[in-house]
């Protein structure tokens, strides 16, 4: 595939600058909600699992009914909660920063998707679809909340990258990596 062109990374530029807005956009107004420092349902769990891995303390809040994670087979799987904890260890323990983190996730999803599509598609459909990806609103909202869709889309797509970058040419360290 060709390297992409100066228009092409302009109109690119443009897809991200559209993305980041609506994230930006969204996390202004979600800051408002009542529940912005007070998570809720999944998001509580996470966000309960991951203080925990943080500090060791695995007492619940008041009014929360102890998931006993400790002691118990994992309701959910681990590696989101190991991923909100390492950005609470590095961050602090605010609500911000999680929140921050996958957005910009979301904004390297765009990339990956554009990269994507790129290598079979062209940089036309490429630019349609960093753009849809930029702009789908289900993909912000989860990136305004602490439940695992964030990381598992960035995930996928980094795989998907690997693969597709190891059959284009099979070396051992691509196969690794992928």
């Amino acid at each position: 595939m060709s390297a992409v062109s100066i228009r092409d990374r302009w109109l690119l530029g443009a897809v991200l600058l559209f993305a980041a807005v609506m994230r930006a956009a969204f996390l202004i107004e979600i800051q408002q909600a009542p529940d912005f420092d007070r998570p809720q349902f999944e998001s509580q769990y996470h966000d309960y699992w991951a203080r925990a891995l943080d500090t060791g303390d695995w007492v619940a809040p008041d009014g929360v009914t102890d998931p006993d994670i400790p002691h118990r087979v994992f309701f959910r799987p681990p590696g989101y909660p190991y991923f909100l904890a390492l950005i609470y260890r590095i961050g602090g323990e605010g609500y911000l920063w999680p929140r921050l983190v996958q957005m910009l996730l979301g904004l390297v999803n765009c990339l990956l998707v554009f990269e994507l599509t790129r290598r079979y598609f062209g940089s036309g459909a490429a630019l349609v679809a960093a753009a849809l990806q930029g702009g789908y609103w289900i993909f912000i909202y989860f990136e305004g909340e602490f439940m695992a869709p964030s990381l598992l889309v960035f995930l996928v797509l980094l795989t998907l990258g690997l693969v597709s970058s190891w059959t284009v040419e099979m070396t051992v360290g691509r196969a690794v990596a992928a």
